[in-house]
């Protein structure tokens, strides 16, 4: 009897074992049906689990890129789309309840709503066809353990959970409205005299992207009479083990003749990883490198003729505003220049797995939602607003399938005219020859202030008066010295006409790099010509 129960209970252990762990897992031989191709699509896994995907059209491409996604991260896929949207306390209960209300309050699935109608066609059909392929993989159950310990199946994936993620890695890579108010809490308590000397200097000696000495007078007299903070000296973040780096080095001074291109992207450690290879084919379409679940196509990887990678660009994008608000019986206003506006208010309900409904009250003024309840430790009473760059719609669902079609490093910047957030150190080369560094995306222009501190909102001073134009922004391209290198330091010095930001980190690791390229013979003189 005895031997008949440890049988039993064997075999009831290995059958369980058996549909919540194995049978999820991926498949890597056979053929899968999958509901929605036009026509088959073939998929090599290669020895690392790298798949390569070989479609007859593009819509069939990101259909399997969606499915792949589903079968090997599925459960990644549905946190992410619910911390954006501020829904993991339906999963999780009430101890997610504080992270659903920070994102109810930061508003990124309201502001990628709004970027719905600015889309292209393509991008909405390959969108469309990207959720097609990750909910035939939903459609065959074979869930992962996590949706089956926590009773749960997901809903159906959609192209707002896509474009959501974009503002979650927005998010992430903007790291300004938190200095602000340190700086402003060390002003009340030691005054502006001190505190200003508690911002560091820039190292002397230290790197910066584009080189010193370049001359900016191209930009003309107008860009100089913009920038009330052109002076001013920023200060680095020394924050431990920051920092992604990229470099590239010309041609001319490698041993191939061809150049070559680095990227180390330092984003949060995750298990799985934030990223997931891929190399996707298609007719007049074939890249390769690292995609996010949940998003067609490769967002830092080399297409057939053009390699590109990524860091964190560090610039002032958000400020606070100091707010003067009122209740009234039909809501709230805020005051502007003198006058009474009605704030946009939303009561968010917030449904807590095994517990009652919580609501979030969410007011939004002419400059952002209010973000108190955020920091309140920090914040106190006085109601401060958010003004972000990534608050203003932007398609850049198009701007990555542009860039995974270039050809050639002028066509790669040409497609970053439409980089709007977050702010990138982007190093790029192409089978050309040609290396180049861009700075794209929106950084804000200040009819007064510098940003570093929350400011009045109700004067009218401190407003956003346009960004910087895209011909301006920081660029490089096959520079003397025949090295590229960022480290998330500085991107250009003084003389620059614009004001970036304070916020960038130490310059000591793009030394390092540059010094070990010195050191491999890559590097020549440095250029001082024009921007």
């Amino acid at each position: 009897v005895a031997g008949a129960a440890s049988a039993l209970l064997a075999g009831t252990v290995g059958g369980a074992y058996a549909v919540l762990v194995r049978r999820p897992l991926p498949r890597r031989a056979g053929r899968v049906p999958v509901t929605g191709l036009d026509q088959p699509v073939e998929v090599m896994v290669d020895t690392w689990g790298v798949p390569h995907v070989f479609a007859s059209s593009m819509p069939d491409l990101a259909r399997a890129q969606g499915y792949l996604h589903a079968q090997d991260r599925l459960w990644q896929m549905e946190l992410n789309r619910r911390i954006v949207a501020g829904r993991l306390a339906e999963l999780l209960g009430e101890a997610a309840l504080p992270l659903d209300r920070w994102m109810r309050t930061l508003s990124l699935r309201h502001a990628a709503e709004a970027e719905a109608e600015l889309l292209s066609s393509e991008a909405v059909r390959l969108l469309e066809a990207y959720a097609e392929g990750v909910n035939a993989r939903i459609a065959e159950r074979r869930l992962p353990v996590e949706f089956t310990m926590l009773r749960h199946t997901p809903e159906p994936w959609t192209p707002l959970d896509s474009t959501s993620w974009m503002k979650m890695m927005a998010l992430t890579l903007s790291v300004n409205w938190e200095a602000e108010i340190v700086r402003a809490r060390i002003i009340d308590a030691i005054g502006p005299d001190l505190a200003s000397e508690l911002e560091p200097d820039y190292a002397s000696g230290m790197p910066y992207v584009v080189p010193e000495g370049i001359d900016y007078s191209c930009l003309g007299e107008s860009a100089l009479e913009r920038s009330a903070a052109a002076e001013a000296v920023s200060g680095p973040v020394a924050v431990d083990g920051l920092g992604s780096n990229n470099w590239a080095v010309h041609g001319s001074r490698t041993d191939s003749g061809a150049p070559l291109l680095a990227n180390d992207m330092h984003l949060g450690l995750t298990m799985p990883s934030i990223w997931y290879e891929n190399h996707l084919c298609a007719p007049g379409f074939e890249v390769t490198g690292v995609s996010f679940p949940g998003l067609p196509g490769v967002v830092s990887g080399h297409n057939t003729k053009v390699a590109w990678g990524f860091t964190n660009g560090f610039p002032d994008v958000q400020d606070l505003y100091v707010e003067h608000l009122r209740e009234t019986t039909e809501g709230v206003d805020y005051e502007f220049e003198g006058a009474w506006h009605p704030a946009d208010v939303r009561e968010e309900r917030i449904v807590v797995r095994g517990g009652e409904p919580a609501l979030e009250r969410v007011v939004t003024t002419r400059h952002g939602p209010v973000i108190n309840g955020l920091a309140p430790e920090h914040a106190g009473e006085q109601p401060l607003a958010l003004r972000w760059t990534a608050y203003e719609p932007s398609s850049m669902i198009d701007t990555l399938l542009t860039m995974n079609r270039a050809e050639s490093c002028e066509a790669m910047r040409e497609a970053l005219r439409t980089w709007h957030t977050p702010v990138q150190n982007v190093v790029y080369a192409d089978v050309h020859g040609t290396i180049a560094h861009s700075y794209p995306g929106r950084i804000p222009i200040r009819a007064k202030g510098d940003g570093r501190t929350p400011v009045p909102g109700w004067t009218g001073e401190y407003e956003w008066t346009g960004y910087i134009p895209f011909e301006d922004l920081p660029h490089q391209e096959n520079p003397l010295s025949g090295v590229i290198a960022t480290a998330n330091n500085r991107v250009v010095d003084n003389d620059y006409p614009y004001w970036l930001g304070s916020d960038f980190v130490t310059g000591n690791r793009a030394q390092r790099i540059l010094e070990m390229l010195a050191e491999a013979g890559a590097t020549g003189d440095i250029d001082t010509g024009t921007f």
